[in-house]
């Protein structure tokens, strides 16, 4: 936007949550070269306490805006392509959308034939995202444009396998520790969904490749950036 911009020009100092989106932010602000700082996005989020009792995760789970930017139609697609044992999952989309882009993906997931799989929740709770995350076999992250893909860095803090595109930012967040498809893969998309939900050893990959890159990205980490930042400012 213009008064961001305008607020970039005469900033001391520009934060981004990534260095991707610091890129951007030169490339569309040249002036905010070299007073960027990256203060990532963190979470608080810990793995699951699972007894063997409890049933095994079987969903695939998207957490966002419900949007074409997020890839949503990609993956119903995908999810449409995929063998049979990846359509005998649920397909949960988690969060709001605008209710004609919903509608389109409810025509398109009916028209493959797979509308009875598909569950969007619309706006939700905390709780009942946590509710959806504990149900998830792998988290989703597909999108066509992304800043930083937080979704995607929660599943890994809680320990569960993610699958999301090879977009700048996200290949900085998880660096190694999510399966990474082009975006509009649909085929791609849908060999990466079926490996990260039913291959044991790429899944514990995942998962132990996940919640160490998460150490990263901790509230603590970030308040310690915070605070650099601050010092610099005041010269201290």
């Amino acid at each position: 936007s213009d008064i961001g911009r305008l607020s970039a020009r005469r900033a001391d100092v520009v934060c981004a949550v990534t260095q991707a989106a610091a890129d951007e932010m030169v490339m569309d602000v040249p002036e905010a070269r070299g007073k960027i700082r990256i203060l990532p996005s963190a979470t608080n989020m810990v793995p699951f306490d699972r007894s063997e009792s409890d049933p095994a995760p079987d969903a695939i789970v998207l957490v966002g805006m419900i949007s074409a930017r997020k890839g949503v139609a990609d993956l119903v697609r995908a999810y449409a392509q995929g063998d049979a044992a990846l359509r005998s999952r649920r397909l949960v989309l988690v969060g709001p959308g605008h209710e004609d882009y919903v509608a389109n993906i409810r025509r398109i997931a009916s028209d493959l034939g797979v509308a009875d799989g598909l569950t969007i929740t619309g706006a939700i709770s905390d709780s009942e995202l946590m509710t959806w995350y504990r149900q998830a076999a792998v988290v989703v992250l597909p999108s066509h444009l992304e800043g930083f893909g937080l979704p995607i860095l929660e599943a890994m803090a809680m320990g569960i396998p993610t699958v999301a595109s090879t977009l700048p930012a996200i290949r900085e967040v998880t660096d190694g520790a999510s399966v990474l498809v082009p975006p509009g893969d649909i085929a791609g998309l849908a060999d990466a969904l079926s490996r990260a939900c039913a291959d044991p050893g790429l899944r514990r990959d995942l998962i132990g490749r996940g919640l160490v890159r998460a150490q990263h990205y901790t509230v603590n980490r970030l308040g310690e950036r915070a605070m650099t930042i601050y010092r610099e400012l005041l010269g201290t």
